[in-house]
């Protein structure tokens, strides 16, 4: 799983240039100055800049009293030199320009150097070219700028061997050992910073600032935020809570929002005051005021757990009686499984369907002779293998298909492998007699008709839950979706004339599936007319709804959501009349721009010329428009979480607090590749906050490890 190499590319305006030049997200665009590209990776610094800065690059801006010969020459001395209408500056100093713990009295930056206002001094043009010979000479003598190379090697020495200790899922305790390697390969690898802490101390400093720097970046240009959150339990048995962020930071041509891993909270209890505390508390940590939330907090997408969406006392109610105009939304892919766990309750037939489901799953699961046996008989007839899961259960749906896939594709397979082990004398007469039944249970022609109906049903289901689960799935669309959805699970209620339904309904009159004969047997055969029509009414229930409650359409609650629905159709030019009226929507228009805190004149003033025109969305109603793409319609991120909290703590892991888990994982998942990995910046800001660099001399170093060490330890 790649997370958030997912996170691409969008263009925004540079709203302030000292804070595009600090951001991680932002890379300057050589074609277009008004335009940066937010790229959610490791490297804050712009490649692009230092080679446009870099004299060395532009044979235009070098001194006049240097021929061409001269310039290429005093560049291959001094490769750190850069040049800027004619003028010199120091590339080093200007990338740290922080001393730090390196700062001791009587040694500064040189304002001209880092400035690049070095220029030339003399009467003649010898005496010029001289004065910079002596001028860069002794500048690169000084201790300011040798105490910036050591800074700038230390990166090279100690952040990149950390980086890929968390990029490749390795323990902290490897660190030691890959420095000792970096060693015996000849590379100086400096005194201190060698040990698993340090490891795990670095790890985190690289977290912190790159969520800072994204953090800040949002804030600072009032992007609208959702919220989404589900709960875990760790490797340690901690309940944790996953915490993602969904913005939409695009002011000019993209259309999709951006989500991504925020934090993982170890949770004190599971109340929902101790959650919404906690989940407040982290929230501002990363700079999310009380003040921004208010005005920028517009959705809240949760779980069906009791303390998550309770009317009562619910995260859900607690965050709103904070902030009135939060949406909160009980994710539709949970409320999707709701909906088919209703049906199978309603619905006579489907549970005996379920537990023989059930049955082969035990049978192939914890049996590798028994799996053998069916790869075998799939083999003889040429058949590929699929692997028989467990359907209906707390997966989503598109887990059941594949089972119901599996079956329906391997059938022959099975039939073979029950008959042979039926008869094998080898097994035990109760084996005999398990593989007996089931080959009697899969050659009756309800088990057909009913595989048939419910490789149809899950087919339509999967679509839709994966679907829902895209990031780039906005609100309107899920709600067209599951319309459209219901209206063809109410017609398939009416005819079921194609699909593998019609296919099993051809092998009951000629009572022969796959090859395999067939015998009549009707008693768990599913009513699919009434299979069908529960669908339609459960989806119907359940989805055109904020949250999960069974409720009828003329409840409170779901006659709001029909309303929210038909606000955010004003922005869809395809439901707009033949004829629009001049004042048409507008009054949606400031009802949704007071909901989201957004310029109410401004938005107005923008629909009516997106009425005109209908087909570019002008400036003034782009952040209403940004601000409905933004809100939620599933969770599945923090699921997609779990599974990566999983990959990061494993069992060489299973020490690890929760706090260095979510940095980890942010690093691994919200970063970039090794190859892209650029640690200036890291190392700028580690050494600034005091924090010692490898090559520290007043500290007692690291004893070297050796096998003679590990084996028999120090003498």
């Amino acid at each position: 799983m790649s997370l958030l190499n997912w996170l691409t590319k969008t263009n925004v305006n540079p709203i302030d240039n000292s804070l595009i030049s600090t951001q991680a997200i932002i890379k300057a665009s050589s074609n277009e100055a008004e335009t940066v590209s937010t790229e959610f990776n490791f490297n804050t610094n712009n490649s692009s800049n230092n080679s446009n800065e870099s004299g060395c690059k532009n044979d235009n801006d070098y001194p006049s009293i240097w021929t061409n010969e001269m310039f290429l020459s005093f560049c291959n001395k001094y490769p750190w030199v850069m040049v800027k209408d004619q003028k010199l500056g120091c590339n080093i100093c200007v990338q740290v320009q922080n001393l730090a713990t390196y700062k001791t009295q009587g040694i500064r930056f040189a304002i001209e150097w880092t400035e690049c206002s070095v220029h030339t001094y003399g009467a003649s043009e010898k005496d010029k070219r001289q004065s910079l010979r002596k001028k860069t000479h002794k500048h690169k003598i000084s201790e300011c700028h040798k105490r910036c190379e050591q800074i700038l090697k230390a990166q090279e020495e100690n952040v990149l061997p950390n980086a890929v200790i968390v990029k490749k899922t390795r323990p902290f305790t490897d660190l030691p050992f890959d420095i000792q390697l970096q060693k015996l390969n000849g590379l100086d690898m400096g005194r201190i910073l060698h040990s698993d802490h340090a490891c795990a101390d670095i790890a985190s400093h690289i977290a912190i600032e790159m969520k800072a720097k994204i953090t800040n970046f949002l804030v600072k240009n009032n992007f609208k935020i959702s919220v989404l959150i589900d709960e875990a339990t760790s490797l340690s048995k901690k309940t944790c809570l996953v915490v993602c962020i969904t913005a939409s930071t695009d002011v000019k041509n993209e259309t999709d929002p951006i989500t991504f891993f925020l934090d993982l909270i170890e949770l004190e209890n599971t109340k929902s005051e101790t959650i919404v505390l906690q989940l407040l508390s982290s929230l501002n940590k990363y700079k999310f005021s009380h003040e921004y939330l208010i005005q920028n907090f517009i959705c809240f997408a949760c779980d069906e757990a009791s303390n998550m969406i309770g009317r009562k006392a619910g995260v859900g109610k607690l965050l709103t009686d904070k902030y009135p105009d939060l949406l909160v939304w009980h994710c539709s892919n949970h409320r999707l499984e709701l909906a088919v766990d209703d049906v199978v309750n309603e619905v006579a037939g489907i549970n005996h369907f379920k537990i023989f489901f059930d049955t082969l799953y035990a049978l192939y699961s914890s049996s590798p002779k028994n799996q053998y046996g069916l790869k075998s008989c799939a083999k003889e007839l040429d058949l590929q293998f699929l692997s028989i899961g467990q359907i209906l259960n707390t997966r989503w749906v598109a887990s059941s298909l594949g089972s119901i896939k599996a079956v329906w594709r391997n059938y022959e397979a099975l039939y073979l492998h029950f008959n042979k082990c039926s008869l094998d004398n080898s097994r035990t007469s109760k084996e005999k007699t398990t593989f007996k039944g089931s080959k009697h249970k899969i050659t009756s022609i309800d088990f057909v008709l009913n595989l048939g109906l419910l490789y149809d049903a899950l087919t339509e289901l999967s679509a839709i839950s994966l679907e829902l689960q895209k990031r780039c799935t906005k609100l309107p669309d899920s709600h067209n979706l599951i319309k459209r959805q219901i209206l063809i699970f109410e017609s398939m209620s009416e005819k079921c004339n194609d699909g593998f339904y019609k296919e099993a309904e051809n092998s009951e009159c000629s009572l022969t599936f796959q090859n395999i004969e067939l015998h009549e047997n009707n008693k768990n055969k599913i009513n699919y007319k009434q299979f069908y029509r529960s669908l339609a009414d459960n989806l119907k229930s359940r989805m055109l709804n904020f949250t999960s409650s069974h409720v009828s359409s003329s409840s409170d609650t779901s006659t709001k959501y029909a309303e929210f629905i038909q606000l955010l159709e004003v922005l869809n030019p395809q439901k707009w009349p033949l004829e629009v009226d001049i004042l048409y929507g507008e009054r949606a228009i400031k009802q949704l721009s007071n909901i989201f805190k957004i310029n109410e004149r401004e938005s107005v003033r923008g629909f009516r010329e997106y009425i005109d025109n209908k087909s570019v969305i002008p400036d003034n109603l782009k952040p209403l428009t940004q601000a409905v793409i933004t809100l939620v319609v599933s969770t599945a991120e923090c699921e997609r979480l779990f599974s990566a909290m999983n990959i990061v703590h494993n069992d060489t892991r299973n020490t690890l607090e929760v706090s260095h888990v979510s940095d980890l994982l942010w690093i691994k998942y919200v970063g970039s590749p090794l190859c892209e990995f650029y640690a200036n910046t890291y190392v700028e800001s580690w050494v600034s906050k005091g924090r010692r660099c490898a090559d520290h001399t007043q500290c007692i170093s690291k004893q070297d490890i050796t096998l003679n060490t590990i084996v028999f330890g120090s003498n």
